[in-house]
């Protein structure tokens, strides 16, 4: 094959690698069961569980504040899973609000792979106010995120 009609091959061949490498080096998760999943007991957060509209199952972790109406949605951020967030479950209720925390699709708990769409669906509003509409006593609360 003559080098002319073989290059552009070439060229499209490593261009797919080097967006597949791309899209999977992005994302850093840690899957159960690494991580302090012994935290919830001793914080007194409840498994909760969603699935988002593409059929993967999220789960995260909810501690209600009595007191407040607030429920602040944290994102954890890239790396880890919601096991490694102890600080975050001690600080945010302290401060008052009840505090919903939730692994993205592929860390954690949750199924699926990450993916930049799916992550958008993972923390949409709709998916969250699943999850805090399933604790009864905080149906009415306002969902707020910080950052």
């Amino acid at each position: 094959m003559p080098w002319y009609i073989a290059w552009p091959f070439v060229a499209v061949l490593i261009y797919g690698v080097l967006c597949f490498l791309a899209a999977r080096s992005v994302y850093y998760p840690t899957k159960y069961p690494a991580g302090r999943w012994d935290l919830r007991a001793q914080l007194g957060a409840t498994d909760v569980w969603a699935n988002t509209r593409d059929g993967v199952r999220i789960h995260g972790w909810f501690i209600r504040s009595a007191e407040s109406r607030l429920v602040t949605l944290f994102l954890h951020g890239n790396a880890g899973n919601i096991a490694y967030r102890e600080s975050h479950f001690r600080e945010i209720p302290a401060a008052g609000s009840s505090l919903l925390m939730i692994d993205y699709r592929g860390y954690g708990r949750s199924s699926g792979r990450p993916t930049e769409r799916g992550l958008y669906a993972d923390v949409s509003l709709p998916c969250c106010a699943r999850i805090v509409a399933s604790d009864s006593s905080a149906f009415s609360a306002t969902i707020v995120t910080p950052g």
